[in-house]
C-alpha cells in the first residue's frame, strides 16, 4: 500500500521497538544485558543507539524512506 502510494504522502511516522528486559532494573537483568547502560561501551546513544536503529530498519524497510528527525 505504502510503495503504491495508496496511503498518500508519508509525512511523519511513529515507530516503537518494544524490548521487556529495558523495563526491569539493571541488576535484574544479567550480564547480557548491563552493558546497554554502560556510556564507555554504548556512548551517549544508550538504548536509542541499540534499540533505535531497530525501530529505523523497521521504519526504513516498509516506507523505503530514511528519518530525518527523531524527536524522543
Amino acid at each position: 500500500m505504502i510503495r503504491n502510494g495508496a496511503v498518500g504522502s508519508i509525512r511523519q511516522a511513529h515507530v516503537e521497538y518494544v524490548q521487556e528486559w529495558a523495563t526491569s532494573p539493571v541488576p535484574d537483568r544479567g550480564k547480557g544485558a548491563i552493558w546497554r547502560h554502560d556510556p564507555e561501551k554504548v556512548g551517549r546513544t544508550s538504548t536509542i543507539g541499540d534499540i533505535g536503529m531497530h525501530a529505523y530498519h523497521l521504519l526504513h524497510t516498509i516506507t523505503g524512506q530514511n528519518i530525518a528527525s527523531v524527536r524522543g
